[in-house]
């Protein structure tokens, strides 16, 4: 499977360009077709199962197993397809609401360096165990 170099949401973004996400938080692309292969062959062994337990022929076994196969596939990729939506625009939020924490950190840093660096201006540069008064 490619991977994909990001993903973005239609929800605002705080911030005007789309976040990148490192590849081990992209995972809920791939739930979709996950869950369906899951769901069916769930669905196939266990209608296999239960047709050989009541003494089914093998015609009848195989066709209902595949019936089952196809219903829960389907079913497992819609519900693997939802699930995988929630966890993509989750982690795109937490990835946004993360950098929204970095920039405004470094807008914090920033503006205590600057205050600093006028105390410095105003009163001249300390030495080492100076106290200001």
């Amino acid at each position: 499977m490619a991977e994909q170099a990001d993903i973005t949401t239609d929800a605002p973004a705080t911030t005007d360009a789309p976040v990148a996400l490192p590849p081990t938080m992209r995972g809920g692309a791939r739930l979709g077709p996950l869950a369906a292969g899951g769901l069916g062959l769930l669905g196939f062994a266990l209608a296999i199962i239960q047709g050989l337990a009541v003494g089914n022929d093998t015609t009848a076994i195989l066709t209902r197993a595949l019936v089952v196969m196809a219903a829960l596939a389907l079913v497992g990729a819609v519900a693997g397809g939802i699930a995988g939506r929630v966890v993509t625009e989750q982690t795109n939020r937490l990835a946004r609401e993360q950098a929204e924490a970095d920039r405004l950190a470094g807008l914090q840093a920033s503006s205590e360096s600057e205050v600093t660096s006028d105390v410095e201006a105003k009163d001249g540069p300390r030495q080492a165990g100076e106290r200001a008064d």
